[in-house]
């Protein structure tokens, strides 16, 4: 796996994140989720590579993106 954030920060890249509540609303949630077997509405997975990251974020200006999608890593 490369250094992705060593390259986000020679390259002065923004990266920003979003706060989706504690770890214990979290960790309920996911346990929600599990116990119940539903599934998550995630339109498409990219790996935690430059390429992907890179296409990912293509995918997000392109406006293509109907549902949610995750950088898995």
């Amino acid at each position: 796996m490369s250094d992705i954030a060593g390259l986000a920060l020679t390259k002065g890249a923004v990266v920003r994140g979003i706060m989706i509540g504690s770890k214990q609303q979290m960790e309920d949630t996911t346990r929600f989720i599990g116990t119940r077997n539903l599934s998550m509405a995630v339109g498409k997975t990219f790996k935690f590579d430059r390429d992907q990251v890179v296409e990912a974020l293509n995918y997000l200006a392109s406006g293509q993106h109907i549902r949610k999608f995750c950088i898995d890593f």
